[in-house]
């Protein structure tokens, strides 16, 4: 009977338990990652493509606790003509869902927006590359990384440097 009534209080306890969110998963596997998305996607008025979105946001590292370098962006993958308005329940949703799915720490890539025109971009990128932020007078908006920075991150080719750094989604 005993036995009975605790696998009755087990599989109710599975029924109403509450599924782990894509913005909870992002969360768990980097809060880092999860914070620069919100503050990212806390604006009402991004667009893509454009300069704010293209330039993304980006969190240095602050080692030894977080060895590596973030950064969220949104790129034109195609012809996004006119320019797409992202309303801010769209970014976070479909950022989470690029961190959830993504690598053990949340680094993805993913496509959206009409006719999958704009690349969703989250790079983590180890603090041991040479990084260079929006305050660095040699920052690039266009660019947004140095291009060592670019050989390792999640939009690079496959290669056995940046996949040893960071096991992108792509890597073997």
């Amino acid at each position: 009977m005993f036995l009975r009534l605790a696998f009755l209080l087990l599989a109710l306890g599975a029924v109403f338990a509450r599924a782990a969110t894509n913005a909870d998963k992002c969360k768990s596997k980097n809060g880092r990652v999860y914070d620069l998305i919100t503050q990212f996607c806390g604006r009402t008025d991004i667009v893509v493509p454009s300069t704010y979105a293209t330039k993304g946001a980006e969190k240095a590292a602050a080692p030894p606790k977080f060895p590596n370098n973030l950064s969220v962006r949104i790129e034109g993958a195609g012809k996004c003509s006119p320019p797409q308005w992202v309303p801010q329940n769209y970014c976070r949703a479909q950022f989470f869902e690029a961190c959830a799915s993504g690598g053990q720490f949340g680094g993805n890539v993913k496509r959206f927006g009409k006719d999958q025109c704009q690349n969703w971009i989250i790079d983590i990128v180890p603090a041991t590359l040479k990084y260079e932020t929006a305050a660095s007078p040699s920052h690039n908006v266009i660019s947004g990384l140095s291009e060592i920075a670019k050989s390792m991150s999640a939009t690079a080719k496959t290669t056995k440097d940046r996949c040893a750094a960071y096991p992108y989604p792509d890597c073997p």
